[in-house]
Formats: C-alpha cells, structure tokens, sequence
C-alpha cells in the first residue's frame, strides 16, 4: 500500500482582502454614520501546514462571543481529524485513516457519517469526476514532482493503470441503521479529500455564525477557500477581493463561499515535454494535465464551490457551467499558457474596476 500522507494540498491559491474592514473606500460610510468595529481574530491548524484564520467584527465596546469562537475553532479542528488519513485521534472511533488502511465495515460518527455522504453527492454531482477513493493516484503524481533536488519521473503508464484499478476496484458504502451509524470499505484504495475538505468545513461554519446570528466576518480557510458575511465599512457590505494570479482583477462579494483552484503552488512544469502537470489527477484517465490553471467558483455552498473549483481546473468548458450556473453559481476560468488567457466568465460574475 502507497504509505500515508497529509490529505489536504497546501496553499493551493493566493486570494487577498483589498477591502479590509478598517480600511476606506468611496464606497466606505460617512464618518458621521459610521460605527467604529473591533476585529477579534483566532488562529487554528487544520490539517498540517494549512493555517486557517477567523476574523469577526464587533462593535467597539461589545463584548466578543468566545463561546461562538470556541465552537467554531472546535468544529473546523474536528473535520480535520475525521478527514486526516495520516493520525488517529482519541475520541473519534474511525476516521480516514482507518478507512484508508482497513477493509471491512466500521461503526462511525455522525459527523463522519455527514462527511462522507457529502463526499459520495460529490461523486455524483460530477459524475465521478471528483472521487474520494483517488488517493493512490493523486499520490502517484504528487511523490513524482521533484523536490530538493530530485529529478522529474513521471509515472508510467503501468503504473497510472494498476492506480486506477486500484480505485475501481474499492468501494465506500454508508448505511444508518438503529440510531448507528456504518462505513463499509472494500478493497485498497486510499482515501483524498483533497476537493471537499477545506469546502465542507467552512460550510459546517456558515451554519454555526447563522444560527449565532453573525453578520460581519472573513473566513480564510489556506486562501483557497475563503467565507464571507458582511463588510460594515463598506455602503454596500462588500469586500472587494483581488486574484494574485491575474493582474488587476478584483471582484466584490459578501455573503458568499469563494472557492478557488490553480497550480500556482502545486504543479510541475517538464520543459522536455512542455507540459505543465497539476495536483489536480482526472481519476478516470489518470492525467495530471489541467484544462485550466486557475479556476474561482463564487456560491453559497462553500463545500459545492471547492468541489466546483477542482471539477473544472481539471475538465473545464468540456463539463456542463450551464447546469451549475443555474443553480446559483458564477465562475472565473483562466488559462495563462494560452495567448488569450480569459476562458470563461459567468454573466453575474462580480468583477468590480474600484
């Protein structure tokens, strides 16, 4: 069996805040309007070297909610567990390491149970596009990209083929059943949530800020997926949002999921071949070849947007935007290796010249 990693990318992304909430704009409210707000911030690891910030506004002289923070923190904490195929944790009876290494069925958590039902809709929403039983493949690829010195060796195509077996020949099944809840896992493939992680924890977070009626915060969950709910320096409550990748674009939100993938951080370059690889493997073929380098899904669902983002950094205009679109969401796709790098940008996607 492939040995065991981290199973979420790194910084996949670089989204940065233009608009911060202490800042001024000709959109900002007048000084005889305005309230003067305090940023109360807290810090959390999830999962390895992703470091993950919340950001919260008061009013000047309210006193913070640290019971809505701790929850929060805790939350975010307790997706990474169930989601790391690298460590067991104390408390939790399974989570993907087990999954990962084990055949055979498990009594899980509830809240694992969600995640991997969440995991297996997403399977379907891109008709297999987006598998949580890709593990071994994707690690195929991300082992071959040199590090330290190492030469570039691509996998080869036995070794692509044998991957991709591996994952049709596994299965994941849940079942509830008396107040339990079940995870059956066949065959050796490895789990990934490399596509849903990040995305279905700032969901679960949406959730709790909504239900402690939270209004104005900024989630940055590595900067590849990022939630927002209000600016209250801003006239119209947005945060404008620049793309490091594109130069000059911007783009103004609130109340939203941003989802993003690019290679920027993740990816190989073979001059010999002039291909560009990516972190992002289509499971179906095997390639690590993307069909675009930076893909930015605007939406409510912050786990649909990181689901999205990767879909279509890895088929891009081949899947259907009409479909999801239709549904709510706004996409930005771009491709720096072609001369005109502009690939697709949906009619309601907010991009702002302030």
């Amino acid at each position: 069996m492939a040995r065991m990693k981290k199973s979420f990318s790194l910084l996949l992304f670089s989204l940065l805040v233009l608009a911060s909430c202490e800042g001024s704009s000709s959109s900002s409210l007048s000084s005889s309007e305005a309230k003067k707000y305090v940023v109360s911030t807290a810090h959390d690891y999830y999962s390895y070297a992703v470091t993950t910030s919340f950001q919260f506004l008061r009013e000047e002289g309210e006193v913070a909610p640290s019971d809505v923070y701790d929850e929060i923190t805790s939350d975010f904490a307790l997706g990474s567990r169930y989601m790391d195929t690298n460590l067991s944790y104390g408390g939790i009876q399974v989570n993907a390491k087990t999954l990962s290494e084990k055949e055979g069925t498990f009594e899980i958590d509830k809240a694992f149970y969600d995640i991997l039902s969440f995991a297996l809709e997403a399977e379907e929403m891109t008709d297999g596009y987006i598998d949580i039983l890709s593990g071994n493949l994707n690690w195929l690829w991300k082992d071959s990209f040199p590090k330290d010195g190492e030469t570039f060796s691509r996998p080869t195509e036995e070794e692509i083929s044998s991957s991709i077996l591996e994952m049709q020949e596994s299965s994941l099944t849940l079942e509830e059943k008396n107040g339990k809840y079940y995870a059956t896992k066949e065959g050796s493939a490895l789990l990934d949530f490399g596509a849903i992680g990040k995305g279905y924890a700032l969901m679960r977070l949406k959730e709790i800020c909504e239900d402690n009626q939270l209004t104005y915060y900024l989630i940055n969950a590595g900067s590849s997926s990022i939630l927002v709910g209000e600016n209250p320096y801003a006239e119209d409550r947005t945060f404008t949002v620049g793309v490091s990748d594109v130069e000059g674009m911007k783009f103004k939100v609130k109340n939203e999921a941003i989802g993003t993938s690019s290679v920027t951080n993740q990816h190989y370059f073979d001059v010999s071949a002039n291909t560009l690889y990516s972190h992002v493997v289509n499971p179906k073929t095997g390639n690590a070849v993307p069909a675009l380098t930076t893909a930015i899904v605007l939406g409510e669902n912050a786990a649909i947007c990181d689901v999205l983002s990767t879909y279509f950094l890895m088929l891009g205009e081949s899947a259907d935007v009409s479909a999801f679109e239709e549904m709510g969401y706004s996409f930005f796709f771009y491709d720096n290796r072609r001369s005109d790098p502009s690939v697709y940008l949906s009619e309601d996607f907010p991009i702002t010249e302030e």
